[in-house]
């Protein structure tokens, strides 16, 4: 050991606790990669399944509505005595429908 000093760190010795960790950047990237992927992956997810809600319910909402207006229209056809709704105050005749058998006349 004529040419290496007393107490320094030689070739062959195991790395000391005090030694920073070495950083090896492919590693770091390929590890931000991952992450980054899982985190695009999640938003998708969670954005489909946002979306597929919203259509259901959007799909609800219209179901609604339409059978709300069946039961409006069938309400008001039973308020007035089935099919023919005779032209009175409340249900006035049409302008638009100025024909000369508009109004049916039954035996």
């Amino acid at each position: 050991m004529s040419g290496l000093r007393q107490g320094c760190p030689q070739p062959d010795d195991p790395p000391a606790a005090t030694a920073r960790p070495v950083i090896h950047p492919g590693r770091w990237f390929a590890g931000l990669a991952v992450g980054w992927t899982v985190i695009v992956v999640s938003l998708m997810i969670w954005a489909f399944v946002q979306s597929r809600r919203e259509v259901i319910e959007a799909g609800r909402i219209q179901a609604r509505t339409g059978i709300e207006k069946d039961v409006l229209y069938r309400r008001w056809n039973a308020q007035r005595g089935g099919l023919y709704a005779p032209a009175d105050e409340r249900t006035p005749p049409n302008s638009y429908l100025d024909h000369t058998e508009r109004d049916v006349v039954t035996p």
